[in-house]
């Protein structure tokens, strides 16, 4: 698995865990609710920005979104 499908898996399981559905997820990480989408399908590359408001939002650190 590369590595934009395996943050996004992980970001995705991590929103589903916390039951935020992706559209509130997207009002509140101010990200188009497709690029949320994309970014949990492994197809869109976010910021470091981006990684940090979600990470904000999911109530954790964007290091719980990688691994090494």
């Amino acid at each position: 698995m590369n590595e934009l499908k395996l943050l996004g898996k992980t970001i995705e399981r991590i929103r589903i865990a916390k039951k935020i559905p992706r559209e509130r997820f997207s009002w509140e990480t101010e990200t188009a609710r497709s690029f949320i989408y994309q970014i949990e399908r492994g197809q869109g590359n976010p910021s470091i920005k981006t990684l940090i408001k979600m990470a904000r939002v999911l109530d954790c650190k964007v290091q719980d979104f990688i691994r090494f």
